[in-house]
């Protein structure tokens, strides 16, 4: 099913879901929802616990890949790890706690 997109942009940020300071970092809005650009470390905290369904992770693999200056993918594998479970935790707690 294709949904419609909007002709104009509108900004979505609801009260319930995320707080205030996380509008810079707002990439797409529509009446379904919003997409935030960043490391999800720096954006996850404003987003209310509990307040979200569903997380989509595609994280860098850590395979020495050249992205651009805003993503190391060249870490030690025990900063790589520590990386991904803070990430995870992160999600996780975002994802459940009511």
């Amino acid at each position: 099913m294709s949904l419609p997109l909007l002709e104009e942009i509108e900004f979505w940020t609801p009260t319930d879901v995320v707080n205030p300071g996380i509008e810079q970092r707002l990439a797409f809005s529509s009446r379904y929802g919003a997409l935030y650009e960043g490391d999800c470390l720096n954006v996850l905290p404003f987003i209310n616990d509990g307040s979200i369904d569903t997380i989509f992770a595609d994280p860098p693999f850590n395979l020495a890949k050249e992205y651009g200056s805003q993503v190391d993918d060249s870490r030690s594998d025990d900063d790589y790890i520590d990386w991904c479970r803070n990430w995870q935790l992160g999600s996780i707690l975002t994802f459940i706690l009511l």
